[in-house]
């Protein structure tokens, strides 16, 4: 991994470090991002090759299934956001940047020196997890 690739991923843990689970949020602007987020970084999941040990729930057509379902959420928000003055494509947006961040978690858990990729991993998993329990 290179120096510029090592600062992004860096930068990507910092900003995406792992909170405890927030509550759903009411507002529709919040609700899109929650969403775009949930539907990018389940989406790269599904696309990832690999499985991250203990991880087997997230795999495949698993992620692929909650990915659709985020979508399907964002897809039923979007028009609310957009009229509460929510830019047209911000949510896609937001989604693209989420999926973007969880491949540099995955690829960081697979590459990285032994410490940044437990660090990376459990970061992707909690990304995950959250993501999950908004679902049941």
């Amino acid at each position: 991994m290179g120096c510029k690739e090592t600062i992004i991923a860096a930068t990507c843990l910092a900003v995406f470090s792992s909170t405890p689970a927030a509550p759903l949020p009411s507002h529709p602007i919040d609700m899109a991002k929650v969403f775009a987020g949930c539907a990018g970084r389940l989406a790269a999941q599904a696309q990832y090759s690999g499985t991250l040990p203990g991880d087997e729930i997230y795999a495949g057509s698993e992620a692929e299934a909650q990915a659709e379902h985020f979508t399907s959420l964002l897809d039923a928000v979007e028009p609310d956001a957009v009229a509460l003055g929510l830019p047209a494509g911000t949510a896609r947006s937001w989604q693209i940047s989420a999926k973007a961040a969880q491949h540099v978690l995955l690829r960081m858990a697979e590459d990285g020196n032994p410490s940044a990729a437990f660090r990376a991993a459990h970061s992707a998993r909690v990304h995950l997890a959250t993501c999950s329990q908004l679902l049941l």
